[in-house]
């Protein structure tokens, strides 16, 4: 008696595991009914948006088209962490980016933004991807600021951006097999050019830091922003 009940108390707790195992990852391809901006939204919400697939706890978002060129020149949406507005939507959520080969090219004619943010509780995948022409107008991470979240860049190219990543009070973060070339910083008390990492840990492996530099010392610093260490 004793035993069945062992064992069927263990079949239940298998059962449960399959069932909470089965909320898995929602699999989102932008595609021309899905924009970039769409998936996330909904990989934040987890709601509908659009005709996307609904985003259920840690997505992946493909890119269906193989080595597929993405305009951004408008603003999402405005930082309240640090200076400056975003191009996409805030990473509030665990979210694979699996880019085959995307290059995503900030203009900035009319705006100045940063490409992607992360903050509290977000957690970026990034994959196969070249971020090129970044600038937030003031060098925090014009193509991912990092803010209590967390990053994995795999097989990423920063290019010709304004201090492309930020890594502020953030863990764990991983970069390997990424390039960041021909990016720059200015200002009087510049940070890198590359990659900047305050009260942070990064692990990086096979990376290329290529022909980056510093424009101009004469410029003004960029803003503070607030570290806040409190978790809110």
């Amino acid at each position: 008696m004793t035993s069945n009940k062992i064992i069927k108390k263990s079949a239940l707790s298998s059962a449960i595991l399959v069932a909470m195992g089965s909320v898995h990852a929602t699999t989102i391809n932008v595609d021309n009914d899905c924009s970039l901006s769409e998936a996330l939204e909904t990989a934040n919400s987890d709601l509908p948006v659009g005709t996307c697939e609904v985003g259920n706890g840690a997505d992946v978002i493909q890119v269906v088209t193989e080595n597929s060129n993405m305009v951004i020149n408008t603003i999402f949406e405005p930082s309240v962490i640090a200076p400056g507005d975003v191009g996409l939507p805030i990473i509030t959520s665990e979210v694979t980016i699996e880019g085959n080969g995307l290059t995503i090219q900030a203009e900035h004619n009319n705006y100045n933004f940063r490409v992607f943010q992360v903050e509290q509780y977000g957690d970026l995948t990034l994959k196969d991807t070249t971020i090129s022409g970044a600038n937030d107008g003031y060098g925090v991470g014009s193509g991912v600021l990092v803010y209590q979240g967390r990053v994995t860049l795999e097989n990423t190219t920063f290019a010709l951006s304004h201090a492309p990543l930020w890594l502020v009070l953030s863990y764990n973060n991983i970069i390997e097999n990424s390039v960041f070339r021909h990016n720059f910083s200015t200002g009087s008390t510049p940070f890198s050019a590359a990659i900047t990492s305050l009260e942070s840990s990064v692990d990086i492996s096979n990376t290329a830091v290529v022909n980056n530099r510093l424009l101009s010392a004469g410029g003004p610093p960029p803003p503070p922003f607030t570290v806040n260490r409190g978790g809110s």
